[in-house]
């Protein structure tokens, strides 16, 4: 679910600020609604943990930022020779 998510939200991002598409703004409301009910629906109908939902849902989010930690933090890259 965070992956589909992350997903969506850079096609909306590509939408409004590379192609000026300013309507698509919209979606990024629509998007919060539908993340929010399906969190709510996971949460209510099902007997997941709230907490373990929580820290899975965030390990893509914390992966990412560790990985352009590491990136931005490395002295030797491909284009500075």
């Amino acid at each position: 679910m965070a992956i589909l998510n992350f997903r969506w939200l850079w096609r909306i991002v590509e939408k409004v600020f590379f192609e000026g598409k300013k309507f698509h703004a919209v979606q990024a409301f629509f998007k919060f609604i539908v993340l929010v009910f399906v969190i709510f629906c996971i949460l209510r109908f099902t007997e997941a943990n709230p907490i373990a939902f929580v820290v899975g849902i965030s390990t893509l989010l914390s992966g990412l930022l560790f990985e352009v930690i590491g990136e931005s933090l490395r002295t030797e890259r491909k284009g500075n020779a």
